[in-house]
């Protein structure tokens, strides 16, 4: 979720210290309402979004499962036709939504079936998502809940139908409705009994994580997979998931890495350069170095269960002021995509700006080849190649200025902002379809203020900077807000 400040903290400790306290049960949330969402993730036809509960104003927080081809056809059929200066107020909202009618007069939302096919009900303050495919094909979603200080799994079939332990599966998933139900503790809760033989506690308040097949790290092929999961207070925690005839087990906890700065923000998965193991970059919000972490996996899948993770050695800045030694604030980073290209992208807030740097074989000194400066609060970084037009840019959301920036990271210059977004936090883009009647070139920015997610059209943008014939470090080719989705919260219930 947002970094918020030390006081904002302290009440909402208070504030779940006291609902923990009472008995009753609480109201659930409304069926298809987002609720202050704080992760994102899209994968082929899926846009999941997992809503935290902020304000602790219903007894759970939810994860949303959208049909993406839907979700654009019906936003571009209600939106696309208005003048991108009106489209901030246009957006779509689930039918399954009880309170659509009660909209504000300003906002025109039309109200949609088809687009949410299944929702289910989890702990509050989801702060990560990451999706996996399945050995059977399908998919499994894995949050990190601050609540449950733990980790959530949630598995998804092939028509979009998401279960996380409820009798009968996915046919039997919200309150009446045949695809909602809460997550049961089997779901919510990783296999800690090899940990504790091993005198291994799982650590509380986990922020971010990262999921793919074990033989992605180096491990036995087919097995199954490996989740690795940050903890704010300085902590990494390593879970192996087996797979058994296409059907994915529990993830049961086999290590945890201590040692590394407090305030963990984000993971990213290097790369495999030159066949070497992969690692795990962990920026922090505190000190001015990144941690990296290695996994050593037995490659026997007998023995999978004693791999560990490590302390590979911190990367540092060089060439940049912090503006005090021994003081840092990075956010995110993110490796180029272009293969052959060794480089990785830095989003920090001391100074406030995208850094980009040169990656070496050792890597000890990150040193800085261009800087980037972008809005106050930068939170969250993608960045993503378009062949189409030879251009590889980087997203930057920004909390408290409440826009996008967009970043052309070989020329180091600014393409573009997006403004008077609620408060612009996780991002993802749509996959690039062969399907010429699907949209492609699209981003969505979950907008934690509002209770809504964006939906932001590439297109201009490109158009804009294809039209420009000689460099104008002035010339903004911004992206075009399409359109919004969910019941925005004009009210701003924030603490």
């Amino acid at each position: 979720m947002p970094f918020f400040s030390a006081v904002q903290r302290v009440v909402l400790i208070a504030i779940g210290v006291a609902l923990v306290g009472c008995n009753d049960d609480g109201t659930p949330p409304p069926t298809g309402r987002l609720n202050f969402p704080t992760a994102i993730a899209v994968t082929g036809e899926s846009l999941f979004v997992a809503n935290s509960n902020f304000t602790l104003r219903f007894n759970s927080g939810s994860l949303h499962r959208y049909d993406l081809g839907a979700l654009n056809m019906r936003l571009r059929a209600q939106c696309g036709d208005r003048p991108a200066a009106e489209r901030d107020t246009c957006g779509i909202i689930p039918s399954e939504d009880p309170q659509s009618e009660d909209l504000e007069d300003t906002l025109d939302v039309s109200v949609e079936s088809g687009v949410l096919t299944s929702e289910v009900f989890i702990g509050s303050f989801a702060s990560g998502i990451a999706v996996a495919e399945t050995p059977s094909g399908g998919e499994r979603v894995y949050l990190s809940v601050r609540s449950d200080a733990d980790l959530t799994f949630v598995d998804v079939n092939d028509a979009g139908g998401m279960n996380c332990g409820a009798d009968g599966g996915f046919e039997s998933s919200l309150v009446g409705d045949p695809r909602r139900h809460r997550c049961a503790n089997a779901n919510r809760e990783s296999d800690q009994s090899l940990a504790e033989a091993q005198d291994i506690t799982l650590p509380s308040d986990p922020v971010a994580l990262a999921t793919g097949p074990l033989e992605e790290l180096g491990g036995p092929a087919g097995f199954g997979q490996y989740v690795v999961t940050a903890h704010r207070g300085g902590r990494m925690s390593l879970f192996v998931v087996e797979a058994n005839g296409g059907l994915l087990g529990t993830p049961f906890l086999v290590n945890v890495l201590e040692g590394l700065p407090r305030e963990l923000v984000t993971v990213s998965l290097e790369p495999s350069f030159d066949g070497l193991p992969r690692r795990l970059w962990v920026p922090n919000a505190l000190a001015p170095e990144i941690s990296r972490v290695g996994v050593a996996l037995d490659a026997s899948p007998r023995d999978v269960t004693r791999s560990y993770l490590y302390d590979a050695g911190a990367a540092f800045l060089a060439g940049v002021d912090t503006g005090g030694a021994g003081v840092g604030d990075t956010r995110a980073l993110r490796f180029d995509p272009r293969e052959g290209v060794r480089r990785a992208y830095v989003l920090s807030r001391r100074p406030r700006a995208l850094l980009s740097v040169d990656l070496s074989e050792d890597n000890a000194i990150l040193e800085v080849r261009d800087i980037m400066e972008v809005g106050i609060g930068p939170s969250r970084l993608e960045v993503r190649r378009f062949e189409d037009s030879d251009r590889t840019l980087a997203f930057v959301s920004c909390f408290d200025t409440r826009d996008v920036y967009v970043l052309d990271v070989d020329q180091g210059r600014l393409v573009g902002i997006v403004r008077g977004l609620g408060g612009a936090f996780e991002l993802a883009f749509s996959e690039a379809s062969d399907n010429p009647d699907e949209d492609a070139n699209l981003l969505y920015v979950v907008d934690f203020q509002a209770s809504i997610v964006r939906v932001l059209d590439l297109e201009p943008m490109f158009e804009c900077l294809d039209n420009v014939s000689e460099f104008d470090p002035d010339r903004e080719c911004s992206p075009e807000p399409l359109g919004f989705l969910g019941r925005p919260n004009t009210r701003r219930e924030l603490i």
